[in-house]
């Protein structure tokens, strides 16, 4: 995909700093607290809570909010730098936007990228799936169209509902023994299972704190036994449940950072988490698994993000982006996605971020930056 130039998010490092710690103590607590003030606008906003009782608040007026979220950043620029003012800094910046754009602020799509996750992408060019294309149409031979024979492809391997259950459950042990031979999580984690309809989305990571998360799964998805195991990796191991789990003992349970005990969807940490939960299940797939049709479609993946940035940025209408992404991604369901990016809007570039470089040891650096073992990302 287009590499994200900047991603703007100060963790964990050595965190403190020589004076001002009980200000820098409030400061974090009226972040939590105007966190889910904004929740109550803005319903999910606040992704995960890691805490044994939500916290009594006062509502509060967009403008209120606003206000406040302005205030605390004041405080910051006064203290000194570290990488939890850094962070809280950019945790508050992008709640500031997200009251802003509720009360009917617009930004474009390089200033909401900006304010809600401290994100920019370079200008966009041509799709590069050519030569992935060329590659399908001879592994795909036929006289339909390359759309068509890649989903009677996909068609051939879809999943009878009556067999979700068992492969999901294959799955999530999977994952878990792969993950567990780089990354060490705690005594009692745990995640379970639910199944679900009508939702925008094809899986989903609840976490129900104390450790343990429960993975929905839609069952109006179309699965093939690979698009589960990648799935189920990405909502639990490697992603969103161990990072949830590591968040917490980590975190706020060992070096006692409050502000992360809040996972907000629109902000540089959500960002992040979403984009270590998306390599991080890519980490976990074994390569034998993958048909090379598997893995030249997966390298179509970011040309749907650019479908996406074109629609949000205004140069295609819907029908426009759905024929696009139909043409370049080689996508089925381009009206569902649509519809997952009307809802999500700049949050999707996030699953084709890659967090480290290819000199990395991919596993060591997935550990350190869930951890929170870097100064700045």
């Amino acid at each position: 995909m287009t590499r994200l130039l900047v991603v703007a998010i100060g963790l964990c490092g050595v965190f403190g700093c020589s004076t001002g710690e009980a200000p820098l103590e409030a400061v974090a607590e009226r972040y939590i607290e105007l966190a889910w003030a904004l929740d109550a606008h803005d319903s999910g906003y606040v992704d995960v809570y890691i805490g044994t009782k939500r916290p009594d608040s006062v509502p509060l007026a967009l403008e209120a909010i606003e206000d406040d979220a302005s205030r605390l950043l004041g405080e910051l620029g006064g203290m000194s730098v570290s990488s939890r003012t850094r962070f809280l800094v950019g945790q508050l910046t992008a709640l500031h936007a997200r009251t802003r754009v509720l009360r009917g602020a617009s930004l474009s799509f390089d200033e909401e990228l900006e304010a809600l996750y401290g994100a920019a992408l370079p200008p966009l060019g041509e799709p590069k799936a050519q030569a992935i294309h060329v590659r399908l149409d001879e592994l795909l031979p036929g006289d339909a169209t390359l759309l068509a024979r890649y989903t009677a492809y996909r068609r051939q391997t879809i999943v009878a509902l009556d067999e979700l259950d068992a492969l999901v459950t294959k799955a999530l042990e999977t994952c878990r023994r792969r993950t567990l031979r780089h990354v060490k999580l705690p005594e009692g984690e745990r995640v379970d299972v639910e199944f679900v309809r009508g939702k925008p989305w094809a899986a989903y990571h609840v976490y129900k704190g104390a450790l343990r998360s429960v993975v929905q799964i839609n069952q109006d998805v179309a699965w093939t036994p690979r698009d589960v195991l990648e799935s189920v990796c990405h909502e639990s191991y490697p992603g969103h449940h161990t990072l949830t789990v590591l968040a917490e003992t980590e975190l706020v349970r060992r070096r006692g950072l409050k502000e992360f005990s809040v996972q907000t969807l629109h902000s540089p940490y959500g960002w992040r988490l979403e984009a270590l939960a998306s390599q991080g299940a890519a980490l976990a797939l074994d390569d034998g698994e993958r048909t090379e049709i598997d893995r030249l479609a997966r390298c179509l993946r970011p040309v749907a993000a650019d479908g996406a940035r074109r629609y949000l940025e205004g140069s295609l209408d819907r029908v426009g982006t759905v024929l696009w992404l139909e043409r370049h991604a080689l996508m089925p369901d381009a009206w569902g996605f649509l519809r997952f990016v009307d809802r999500y809007r700049g949050y999707v570039m996030a699953y084709a971020d890659r967090p480290w470089s290819e000199a990395d040891d991919p596993w060591r650096r997935f550990g350190e930056l869930a951890r929170g073992e870097d100064e700045v990302l």
